[in-house]
């Protein structure tokens, strides 16, 4: 790879307000665990991470996307390359003339303020997913949804880079293969969410509003969001909650360092203090062991870790 300090300078022309060197990711990760990106990148604007991207691509440079840092356990020793934290912005591509509304959001745009411009504006179909703690282009990457709704049911199409073409392009829904957490964007090599289309209809705001709280005030009492977590680390298995059988395999509120199986839903792991990601990564390791030798289950986790060899993605 070539050198730190030369891709620093190179990096500076194109986005020379958004450099940092020795960036720790503790401190973007809603885990707040994580060691340092030899580069980090935070563009202002698409254009400038589309010539981040490019740039890297060109040179074979490992180049990481984060966006809320959710959903990520980032190893102690950190990253090496670069880490391209995704810009936001919403936009409104069309508002009237009918019920049909379409809503062009950038990836780092924060699925909270999505929700909330939705409100302002009366624009319902994804308020279900009140409460959960993603970027967009996180979302829409993983499916993220809840039983009665996805984000990927609302997905009209897709901006990403094409990291082979070095150049972005629209993928339309039916190419995004949008399943239970899963898309395209997941695989590796995988096209980078630049932004995404979202389409909704005009709604009643009181409505809107109801939902959106009865959804929160359900996630406040049954999840621990108060506390530093990824959100859920597993996905649930076909018939099964990852939760009870974590529970039913007698784990929850085991303990490993300051890694702790949250007491209120055993499917959440917790930074009780100043836990590292090996106290983290020993924990899941442990829970899927001890399910599969209970159940003869195998857990999936649903959380991406980044700096370890097999699964760094």
């Amino acid at each position: 790879m070539m050198g730190v300090a030369a891709m620093v300078r190179d990096l500076q022309r194109i986005a020379p307000n958004g450099i940092r060197e020795e960036e720790f990711l503790s401190a973007h990760t809603t885990l707040a665990i994580g060691g340092p990106a030899d580069v980090m990148v935070c563009p202002t604007n698409l254009r400038e991470a589309v010539a981040t991207m490019q740039y890297v691509g060109a040179r074979s440079v490992s180049c990481h996307v984060l966006g809320c840092g959710s959903n990520l356990l980032v190893h102690d020793d950190g990253v090496r390359g670069v880490v391209l934290k995704t810009p936001p912005a919403l936009n409104l591509l069309r508002l009237g003339g009918g019920e049909d509304v379409r809503l062009m959001v950038q990836a780092g745009t924060s699925l909270r303020e999505v929700l909330r411009f939705c409100l302002t504006h009366g624009l319902q179909g994804i308020e279900r997913l009140a409460g959960i703690p993603a970027s967009v282009g996180g979302a829409v990457a993983m499916n993220a949804g809840v039983y009665d709704c996805t984000i990927g049911g609302h997905v009209r199409r897709v901006l990403a880079f094409d990291r082979g073409a070095l150049s972005p392009r629209y993928i339309f829904a039916d190419e995004c293969g949008f399943g239970y957490r899963s898309s395209v964007f997941l695989a590796p090599d995988a096209p980078v969410i630049l932004a995404a289309e979202l389409g909704l209809s005009r709604g009643c705001r009181e409505e809107i509003a109801r939902i959106m709280r009865e959804r929160l005030e359900v996630r406040e009492a049954r999840h621990p969001w108060r506390d530093r977590s990824a959100g859920s680390v597993f996905r649930n298995p076909d018939g099964y909650s990852a939760g009870s059988l974590i529970e039913q395999a007698g784990l929850k509120g085991v303990r490993r360092g300051d890694a702790l199986i949250s007491p209120m839903h055993a499917n959440f792991i917790v930074n009780a203090g100043t836990a590292s990601a090996d106290d983290v990564r020993r924990l899941i390791d442990e829970v899927r062991t001890a399910v599969w030798q209970s159940f003869g289950i195998e857990l999936v986790p649903e959380v991406r870790l980044w700096g370890f060899d097999e699964t760094d993605a």
